[in-house]
């Protein structure tokens, strides 16, 4: 985990997961790691903030976009 998780904030994606820190997933560049995919008919997306101790999955039909349910489930917690 620590190598999948170690990767320098300007870069995106590396060893598998995605750095949630970059502004398309929270404005307020919390740190974050996690992953998304697709396939026909869904979208998913895992989203980790251990600083917050929390963990978001979602999974919605692929006409949605799931970046705005991660942004605003965050917000709920403190």
């Amino acid at each position: 985990m620590t190598q999948m998780t170690d990767m320098d904030p300007s870069e995106p994606y590396g060893l598998g997961t995605m750095n949630f820190r970059h502004e398309h997933w929270f404005t307020s560049y919390i740190d974050g790691y996690g992953h998304q995919g697709e396939t026909v008919g869904y979208r998913t997306v895992l989203a980790v903030y251990p600083e917050r101790r929390l963990s978001i999955a979602v999974l919605t039909p692929s006409t949605a976009e799931t970046v705005g349910y991660v942004r605003y489930l965050a917000k709920l917690v403190p």
